[in-house]
């Protein structure tokens, strides 16, 4: 039996250590944002899906020699797929597709035969050790979800902080071709038993009260019950991913939840019992909908993540432990697993596909706690009416509370969009504008997700006056101004569009070009505010900053602004030592580089130093406290060659800091970034 539990645990492992392996890779060409996490989660959900659906197949279908070839064939086939490409470039017909499409395309090309043969091992092989040992599977199948959780555990905090990209693609080629031949030694052994297709009956099942054939209700729960895990998933990762930083680390956390609580339900019904898991799951539900749409403080991070973090577990707990009550005996195995994915990847479209389509706010998170609400009360509902303790009265408060909640939270999405004149999302996620009476007039805000990207103040001889981070006393304010000094028309560059707020700077005679990955922004900067129209210099390019900047010629900018970032959220690709040489490659004589590194949970300016002591750079941390209705306090890091455009009267005000007085990281590359390292 140690081939069959290697076989299962090597195969979870890698599976989930491909995972984010290939997402990161991915991360630049898709501007390096949130969604492109949310996409990933859904191929995997689709790839695990047909990886089952072949297991499935085989099993049921085949004879041991036929199951033993079309096993061996998979995994022959993943390995045609390697060494696994970690820079992976898009045909030029992908690039005419919508992002999500390009997204999955290209994980379907680098890494899908390899999780498909991954994802269909740990089903194929249970079925063969339950046929073999004439035992129950379920312990496998435990040892798988506990060799991913572990696999998942080891990429944010072993693989990735040590190994380059390109080595981790090596590791995990190795590790796949070491996977296939225990799992094929597994199969032909296998095929050597004169045993039939057929697997044992319910006698292997450890819980005799299941009964062989499975109703109608206990099948549809098969997929209501993932589905609600899974949706939830999607939610609760975008919630983290889009507010701090879409890292492997965040990614990982939910996922991780998410995997424990199927260890402990599926090991032993002893783990999870009801007296804890249902008003355990009831406080959660009601946590997670007080904090959906809420942004947590930066003094609060590490235990507002936690409280997200274990509120999901204690959800998904309540959600696993029915269905691994309502499991099948062995002779169902492989279609049980079936539906598991098949829900699974019904909740993840739902809520990375299908809310997105069809919703023009936020409302994931929100969608996935009242479904599982439902569907929790759905299970629970015919033993409560059969309990005497629980009351009628009982009952009546039970429905109420979650009726009370469901209103809450339309109510805080109502509240949300209350004052809204635009409202409108797409793959890269939801913008929404305001509109606001303020001390001086009219106050018109552009929001992404739940953080301001952008104002202006409609009032007589201030329209195209810069606010926010970009006001007169900001790090950039100051730096455009110092540029003006020298008399000459300025050519500015922008990476991140936003309202276009810097483009109220514009003279007659400048030019300002800005570099923004999502045409919303574009749509919602010319339509909803004015400065781009006032700016008869500026252009804007559609695209990954970096991508379109590698492309170009020499742009000679006497200023490039970095301030790409989504929320709190950065693309770390921006900030890598490549991309700053191609920075530094369109910078006129004398220029500067201005990066916005305001952020309430990450000090980015020690991976800005460091870039700073590789090129030769001066360096200048600008602080600016200003706070008011329309100007907010900003962090600025200015970078150049000329050390005197870093000086003088222009930055008195300011809490100033050379670069060469903050702690220097180890350089970030392509291949090697530690964003853990800059967490407040």
């Amino acid at each position: 039996m140690f081939l069959f539990a290697a076989s299962v645990a090597l195969g979870a492992f890698l599976l989930f250590l491909v995972e984010p392996l290939a997402a990161k890779a991915l991360l630049p060409l898709f501007g390096g944002t949130s969604a492109v996490w949310l996409t990933c989660l859904l191929f995997f959900q689709l790839a695990l899906l047909a990886g089952y659906l072949f297991a499935d197949l085989v099993v049921r279908k085949l004879r041991p020699r036929g199951q033993a070839l079309a096993h061996v064939s998979l995994l022959v086939m993943g390995l045609c797929c390697l060494p696994l490409a970690t820079s992976p470039l898009l045909p030029a017909w992908l690039l005419r597709a919508p992002p999500i499409v390009q997204l999955l395309l290209s994980l379907a090309r680098s890494v899908g035969l390899p999780f498909i043969a991954l994802s269909a091992t740990g089903p194929i092989v249970q079925a063969l050790a339950a046929r073999r040992a004439q035992a129950s599977p379920y312990r496998l199948y435990a040892l798988s979800n506990l060799a991913s959780l572990l696999g998942l555990a080891a990429y944010p905090f072993l693989v990735e902080p040590r190994l380059p990209l390109h080595a981790q693609g090596t590791l995990f080629s190795l590790a796949y071709l070491l996977f296939a031949i225990c799992a094929a030694v597994v199969s032909l052994r296998s095929a050597r038993d004169r045993t039939g297709s057929g697997l044992p009956d319910d006698a292997l099942h450890s819980n005799d009260s299941i009964p062989m054939r499975a109703s109608s209700r206990d099948r549809a729960l098969w997929l209501l019950l993932p589905a609600c895990s899974s949706a939830l998933l999607i939610a609760v990762t975008g919630h983290l991913t889009r507010n701090v930083a879409p890292i492997p680390l965040l990614w990982m956390l939910p996922l991780a939840a998410y995997l424990t609580s199927f260890i402990l339900s599926f090991d032993s019904p002893r783990w999870v019992k009801r007296a804890w898991s249902v008003p355990g799951a009831i406080a959660s539900i009601a946590l997670l909908a007080f904090a959906d749409g809420w942004t947590p403080p930066d003094h609060h991070l590490a235990w507002s993540i936690a409280a997200l973090t274990v509120a999901f577990f204690f959800i998904t707990c309540a959600l696993h432990a029915e269905l691994s009550r309502l499991r099948p005996p062995a002779t169902g195995l492989t279609r049980f697993y079936f539906s598991l994915s098949l829900g699974s990847a019904l909740g993840s479209i739902a809520a990375a596909v299908l809310i997105p389509l069809v919703s023009r706010g936020l409302p994931e998170l929100a969608l996935a706690l009242v479904a599982s609400s439902l569907t929790l009360i759905a299970v629970w509902w015919p033993e409560l009416q059969s309990a005497a303790r629980f009351s009628l009265s009982g009952r009546a408060g039970l429905l109420i509370g979650l009726a009370v909640m469901m209103l809450s939270l339309a109510l805080r999405a109502h509240t949300r969009t209350l004052g809204s004149i635009f409202l409108a999302r797409n793959f890269y996620g939801a913008l929404r504008v305001q509109e606001l009476r303020g001390e001086r007039g009219r106050l018109r805000v552009l929001f992404n997700g739940t953080t301001i990207h952008g104002l202006q103040l409609f009032a007589p001889d201030a329209s195209l006056t810069p606010l926010s981070y970009y006001s007169a006393t900001s790090g950039v304010g100051r730096a455009l101004e110092a540029l003006r000094n020298e008399g000459k028309p300025l050519h500015v560059g922008t990476i991140g569009l936003g309202a276009g707020i810097l483009a109220g700077a514009c003279r007659a005679q400048d030019r300002f070009d800005f570099y923004e990955v999502n045409p919303l922004v574009e749509r919602v900067a010319r339509d909803q505010f004015t400065f781009l129209q006032s700016c008869e210099g500026a252009r804007v390019s559609i695209g990954d900053a970096r991508l379109v900047l590698e492309k170009q010629a020499p742009q000679a900018f006497d200023l490039l602004v970095l301030d790409a970032f989504s929320s709190d959220s950065i693309p770390v690709h921006l900030l890598t030592a490549e991309a700053f040489a191609i920075y530094l490659r369109h910078l006129a004589p004398g220029g500067l580089i201005a990066v916005h590194v305001s952020n309430r949970y990450l000090d980015l300016e020690p991976a800005i130093a460091a870039h700073a002591r590789k090129f030769g750079l001066h360096g200048l941390a600008v602080t600016d406290d200003t706070s008011n209705e329309q100007v907010y306090p900003s962090d600025w890091i200015l970078l150049g060659s000329n050390g005197s455009l870093l000086a003088g009267p222009l930055y008195t005000g300011a809490t100033l800091t050379p670069l060469e007085k903050i702690r220097a990281l180890p350089e970030w590359t392509d291949d090697e970034s530690n964003i853990a390292a800059v967490f407040r």
